[in-house]
């Protein structure tokens, strides 16, 4: 029974070893992915200067699928600005903060106390400080603002139809065959049976424009309310062929054309 006794100890034993073992590889296998990750996305930040990976980094922690592409356009910063800044190139309203506009003498008369109108009477020449400001993407590196420097071109790795499709969620388009009046006046459907997100993804493709900037600046343009009595168009006259007289039956949404 003893003998038989310290078989099994030795076999729990042995059994309890190989089982931590296994752990710590396991354990190794999973920090070594982890390290081998990180590895990789600090190897596609190489292209930004330094100054913008903590930026960076912090937002591959809370979108580890998040792509981010450096395109250097060979400009120094400090050049950019002063070509902004001159001729009036960046202007600003002058209800804004003072800090923001222009006190240089042609931007503003010391003796009148007002800043010189440069287009209609509400637009001011803005500070460099300001411009400067505003063009350091640095400042906006973050989630809320990040989608300004998304990529425009046409992706189609990432760029689907149903991609379009979230982006037209709640909005006339989602999910719709598009329909049309006629300059008859005659409400009709698209001979081909094309859906908005199809038509608009074709679009990308021909133009070579992302599918998901088309699908937002087209919300952005024409909103996303039905026409009533017309479940499967917008609310705007250029969506549903009674624009005007003058163009009546023709019916456009912004950047793609479908009857245009």
């Amino acid at each position: 029974m003893r003998v038989q006794k310290k078989i099994l100890q030795y076999i729990i034993s042995v059994t309890m070893v190989m089982a931590i073992v296994l752990g710590l590889c396991a354990n190794f296998a999973i920090n070594n992915t982890k390290v081998q990750g990180a590895d990789a996305f600090e190897t596609s930040i190489n292209g930004f200067p330094e100054s913008y990976k903590p930026y960076l980094r912090t937002l591959h922690k809370q979108y580890p699928k998040w792509k981010f592409v450096p395109y250097n356009t060979g400009i120094k910063f400090s050049t950019a600005v002063k070509n902004e800044y001159e001729d009036n190139r960046s202007l600003i309203e002058k209800s804004f903060s003072k800090y923001l506009k222009s006190t240089a003498p042609a931007d503003y008369s010391v003796s009148g106390g007002y800043y010189i109108p440069k287009d209609g009477s509400s637009w001011v020449t803005a500070s460099k400080n300001a411009i400067a400001y505003f063009m350091d993407p640095r400042n906006f590196l973050n989630n809320k603002h990040i989608y300004m420097f998304e990529q425009l071109s046409y992706d189609a790795s990432s760029q689907t139809q149903a991609g379009v499709e979230a982006i037209l969620d709640n909005s006339f388009m989602h999910n719709t065959d598009i329909y049309y009046i006629t300059k008859e006046g005659k409400y009709m459907q698209d001979p081909a049976k094309t859906k908005y997100s199809a038509q608009i993804l074709t679009a990308a493709q021909q133009s070579k424009v992302s599918a998901y900037y088309i699908a937002s600046k087209i919300i952005q343009e024409v909103g996303t309310k039905k026409k009533p009595n017309y479940s499967n168009m917008g609310a705007s006259g250029s969506v549903n062929g009674e624009y005007s007289e003058k163009y009546k039956g023709y019916w456009c949404v912004y950047e793609f054309e479908s009857n245009c």
